[in-house]
């Protein structure tokens, strides 16, 4: 038998390492055996919990349940009753539902968000329902409308800069992870210093970044920041083209150059973290299926977004055309190295 404890504090430092520890795991060793993953630490103290690590560790612990499962081990969730729950926020979050502990109202339930409140919960959203709509986009808009609803606070520039990020995610999932779901969470965090910041995250449980742009590059390079690349997509971004949807295409390159000037930006796909600030990158190893990301924004660092969303679209453009030179090159001289467009 094998047993490992949730940490009290669910953020991204710590949903990291509980990641790595599950990699870490040799589960040949447990065929026939339990490996307990023990939930009561978390839910009988008041730790902190974030959205963005909240979907993170459902992602990683659904993922090494799988995966202990095809192997015959046996892996058993410990949790506490709900009398004996402290963290009830990790309740309302809907943390717990959304990892089969029957506690809270669970995540495909709706939910409506006002610009009083300070959070979405977690919700999965089924991509079927985005296809089958007579307007697609309307559809994507509504979703992302809401989260900008709680996250900018009434704060008009935000709103906008928000919105926008996530029509341009939820879009870019949609079109090339082939996932079935979408999940989604938001928090706002205000602070007495004027130091407020919102944080949003998605997550889809598709094919995973490095799956989706098989045959794009050369086996050394780095597959997650080559793919905030503008123009990257080994895949047509025409689906969604339309009146509404200018600069298709540009998602993770816009989102992640938004959070890299005003707070952070997170992407994780299968078995890699990379983390982008404006002070600086870190690549980790981590467990999970699909991709998870984070978008963090202090508050009062967005002026104008129109201004500062059409500079990068206009950078966008520069970098797309270095790009597309290169895979022209490419073809004459198979194993090229990627150049660094990121300078």
């Amino acid at each position: 038998m094998y047993e490992l404890y949730l940490p009290i504090d669910i953020v991204y430092k710590t949903a990291i390492e509980f990641s790595k520890d599950l990699k870490r795991i040799d589960l040949s060793k447990y065929k026939g055996k339990e490996i307990k993953i023990n939930f009561t630490n978390f839910m009988k103290n008041t730790g902190r919990i974030e959205p963005f690590a909240s979907l993170f560790l459902i992602n990683s612990i659904n993922t090494f349940v799988k995966s202990a499962k095809k192997v015959g081990a046996i892996p058993i969730r410990v949790f506490s009753s709900l009398d004996k729950t402290k963290n009830t926020y990790a309740m309302n979050l809907r943390f717990y539902s959304s990892l089969g502990i029957p506690i809270g109202q669970k995540p495909d339930e709706n939910y409506t968000g006002s610009s009083r409140g300070k959070f979405i919960p977690i919700m999965r959203m089924e991509a079927q329902e985005v296809f089958k709509s007579p307007d697609e986009h309307r559809e994507i808009k509504y979703i992302a409308k809401d989260i900008a609803t709680v996250a900018s606070r009434g704060n008009k520039e935000l709103f906008e800069c928000i919105d926008y990020s996530i029509t341009e995610i939820i879009r870019n999932v949609l079109e090339h992870s082939g996932s079935s779901t979408v999940w989604y969470s938001a928090q706002y965090w205000p602070s007495k210093n004027g130091g407020e910041l919102v944080e949003i995250a998605l997550m889809d449980e598709g094919m995973g970044i490095q799956d989706s742009l098989q045959g794009e590059l050369n086996d050394e390079d780095n597959i997650l920041k080559f793919a905030l690349l503008p123009g990257c997509s080994s895949k047509p971004t025409t689906h969604y083209i339309d009146a509404h949807a200018d600069n298709s295409g540009f998602g993770l390159y816009m989102t992640s150059e938004i959070g890299k000037k005003n707070g952070d930006f997170i992407v994780c796909s299968n078995n890699e973290t990379l983390a982008i600030s404006s002070e600086r990158e870190i690549m980790e190893e981590c467990l999970i299926s699909g991709t998870v990301l984070r978008l963090r924004l202090r508050i009062n660092s967005i002026k104008c977004f129109d201004t500062e969303r059409k500079e990068l679209v206009s950078k966008g453009m520069e970098l797309t055309d270095a790009y597309l030179g290169y895979r022209e090159r490419k073809k004459f001289a198979p194993g090229l190295p990627l150049p660094d467009l990121f300078k």
